[in-house]
């Protein structure tokens, strides 16, 4: 003789599945809170980057350009690639 209750199968419903929403959808949050998109804010910093290096080069472009014209003084300069155009010095 068996000992204890049977078991017997009963039908469960399925457990419920969580929710991956907004939490705290109805308050409102006060000031302003402006978010950049982040492509837009990588763009800008590559601009300004690009910028300051292009401003940095230009500025040892100069100097170099003014060290060798002044220990060359009886020979001339040729710059292959001038920042007017395509004219040689």
């Amino acid at each position: 003789m068996p000992q204890g209750k049977l078991k017997t199968k009963t039908n469960q419903p399925p457990p419920k599945k969580k929710q991956s929403g907004v939490k705290n959808k109805g308050i409102t949050k006060k000031g302003s809170f402006k978010t950049v998109p982040k492509k837009a804010a990588q763009y800008e910093k590559f601009k300004f980057q690009k910028a300051v290096s292009k401003t940095i080069n230009s500025k040892i472009e100069t100097d170099i350009k003014a060290v060798a014209i002044k220990q060359g003084e009886g020979k001339s300069l040729k710059i292959l690639h001038s920042a007017e155009g395509t004219s040689k010095n």
